[in-house]
């Protein structure tokens, strides 16, 4: 994920970031093509209109941003954040310049880095992503269920998955990062042999492209784009692309139930879509786990033996299982022992992601970046309190 840009920011011409980068369609915030040489410094992001007042949004956002967006960066440009941190609600920014122009003395660019220092260590302290999704403050009353580790596959460990589903005896993914996204597809059958999994075939998606969720549904493939604001309706024979179609809003996971698609976006909310044209159809689903709206909802899986919604959580070790009929969380399946094993060695993005029922209506589940599959069992109605 990278930092979407607010009106404010200006590059050459007076154009605005979001003018120029932040439309659906268009390139990601590359930071290397858009400021070259002749860089300003104190060139301001407006990020008031981005971040709600949830210091959790604003740390995610913040963090994914700046790791992808300096990555590519010329050594010579920083990027760091205001003197004087914003108080909750108010204007956010982020500046953007020069090593070379920002400041005129080694004190000033040695409180500057001090403050840039601890004002990020203290997001990452106050973040989801320094302990499992357990606080009272951001779950309701639901139960939370333990798993059990059936089986474990070796896979590829380099793959940032976003979506995962079986179909027609074949295990699909889909990975995203920019420059990195793509569709993989593998046969079930190594699922049950030694080994690492290997892609019999896969489609590498256009550097601009951030790949999120995937489903199928009517024997196409749909996968959706974080901020690109596109969906590509792919064949899963020969993963031949069929169709683009244009969807307004960010897409996090999809998944289908026999008759809807149903999208996440990272809010509380879930979307039904008509398969084909990918009309949104009726109003969002508003989740929450009693009066508590369940936030960052990701990858989805439709649990079809229990007509029920699973959702990965950003940021946590949790999957919530949610009623399509009212929006309510019934319980969680909990992936932290899992999670911190993998997790350990790897960074902090190496989040729990990645749902799939088999054939035989197992359940499968993975993470970014990590380098095994595993088949767990849980037992509904057994669980914390």
């Amino acid at each position: 994920m990278s930092v979407r840009p607010g009106k404010a920011a200006r590059v050459a011409g007076g154009q605005s970031l979001g003018q120029s980068l932040g439309r659906p369609g268009n390139p990601p915030l590359d930071f290397s093509e858009v400021f070259p040489e002749g860089l300003q410094a104190d060139l301001p992001l407006d990020f008031s209109e981005v971040f709600p007042e949830d210091f959790q949004d604003l740390h995610k956002d913040l963090s994914e941003g700046l790791h992808d967006a300096n990555k590519d960066i010329r050594q010579d440009v920083f990027a760091g954040v205001p003197h004087e941190p914003p108080a909750r609600g108010a204007e956010r920014a982020i500046y953007f310049g020069r090593r070379a122009d920002f400041g005129s003395n080694a004190k000033s660019r040695f409180f500057f880095n001090l403050f840039v220092g601890l004002f990020f260590l203290a997001l990452f302290w106050a973040s989801p992503l320094t302990e499992s999704l357990s606080a009272a403050d951001r779950i309701g009353s639901a139960p939370i269920l333990p798993v059990t580790v059936e089986q474990v596959v070796e896979r590829p460990p380099d793959l940032f998955t976003q979506g995962l589903l079986f179909h027609d005896g074949q295990l699909f993914e889909s990975s995203g990062l920019y420059k990195k996204s793509a569709l993989r597809v593998y046969p079930a059958s190594q699922l049950s042999s030694p080994g690492v999994l290997s892609a019999a075939k896969t489609l590498p998606l256009p550097p601009q492209i951030f790949a999120e969720g995937l489903a199928v549904a009517a024997g196409e493939l749909y996968l959706l784009t974080w901020r690109e604001g596109l969906v590509f309706v792919v064949d899963p024979v020969d993963l031949e692309v069929k169709r683009t179609i244009f969807q307004p809003g960010e897409g996090w996971g999809l998944t289908f139930d026999g008759q809807n698609l149903w999208r996440s976006d990272g809010s509380h909310r879930l979307q039904r879509h008509d398969p084909g044209d990918f009309r949104p159809n009726g109003p969002p689903l508003e989740v929450r786990d009693g009066a508590k709206q369940l936030r960052q909802l990701n990858e989805l899986e439709w649990d079809r033996t229990n007509n029920l919604l699973l959702a990965n959580i950003w940021g946590s070790d949790l999957v919530a299982a949610i009623s399509p009929e009212d929006g309510s969380t019934l319980y969680y399946l909990d992936l932290s022992d899992i999670a911190e094993k993998e997790k350990a060695a790897l960074s902090v993005e190496a989040v729990a992601n990645g749902l799939a029922f088999d054939a035989e209506g197992r359940l499968w589940i993975t993470g970014k970046l990590w380098p095994r599959l595993y088949r767990i069992s849980y037992a509904p109605g057994q669980g914390t309190f």
